[in-house]
C-alpha cells in the first residue's frame, strides 16, 4: 500500500456537504477522514462514480489536497475531481494579491510553494475548483451539468486548467 506523508488524521470536513446535496437528490457517499479509510475508498472507487468532492475547509495545504486527488485518479482516472472551501478561496485571493503587488516579496515563495493558480502552468490531479467563499450552490449545479453531461465551460465561480494553463470563470456572488 502507498505511504502517505500527511498528517495522521485529515478531516475531510463533508458532513454539512453531506446533507446539503442528499437533500438535493445526490447519492453521497461521505468519508470523514481520508488517511483512516484509504482502503474503504479503493472499493468505492471501483464503482462507478460522477465525482469525487474534497472539502478543503480544514485542509490548509494545497499538497495534502494534491495527494488526495492522486490517489483518487490512481484508483479511479475517469472519476472527475472537485475540491473547493477555504483553502481554495484563499488560493484565488492570494493569487489577485500577488497580482496586485499587495504581498511582501520575502513570503512570495513560501506562499507559492503552498497555493493554488500562483504557477499557472502546474497542473493539478483536481479537475475542477471552485472559487467561491461559499460553493455548495455552484457544487450542485456542477453535478447537474456533470450528470446531465452538459458543458461546466461557463459556469462562473470555477477554475480549471485547460490547454496548459488555467481557466478562471466571472464569479458571481449569492448573498
Amino acid at each position: 500500500m502507498h505511504q502517505y506523508n500527511s498528517p495522521a488524521y485529515i478531516l475531510a470536513n463533508g458532513i454539512y456537504l453531506f446533507q446539503y446535496l442528499t437533500k438535493r437528490g445526490f447519492n453521497v457517499e461521505l468519508i470523514q477522514l481520508f488517511s483512516l479509510a484509504t482502503e474503504k475508498i479503493i472499493r468505492s472507487l471501483q464503482e462507478d462514480h460522477l465525482a469525487a468532492i474534497i472539502s478543503t475547509t480544514f485542509l490548509t495545504s494545497a499538497k495534502h489536497i494534491d495527494e488526495i486527488g492522486n490517489f483518487i485518479k490512481i484508483h479511479s482516472p475517469k472519476t472527475m475531481v472537485i475540491a473547493g472551501g477555504v483553502k481554495i478561496w484563499k488560493s484565488f485571493l492570494t493569487m489577485k494579491q500577488l497580482k496586485n503587488d499587495e504581498v511582501q516579496d520575502e513570503i512570495d515563495e513560501q506562499i507559492k510553494a503552498d497555493t493554488y493558480f500562483i504557477d499557472k502552468n502546474a497542473k493539478s490531479p483536481v479537475d475542477i475548483f471552485i472559487n467561491n467563499d461559499r460553493g455548495e450552490h455552484t457544487l450542485a449545479n456542477l453535478l447537474k451539468k456533470l450528470q446531465a453531461k452538459k458543458s461546466f465551460n461557463n459556469m462562473k465561480n470555477l477554475a480549471f486548467f485547460k490547454n496548459g494553463k488555467y481557466i478562471f470563470n466571472n464569479r458571481y456572488y449569492i448573498e
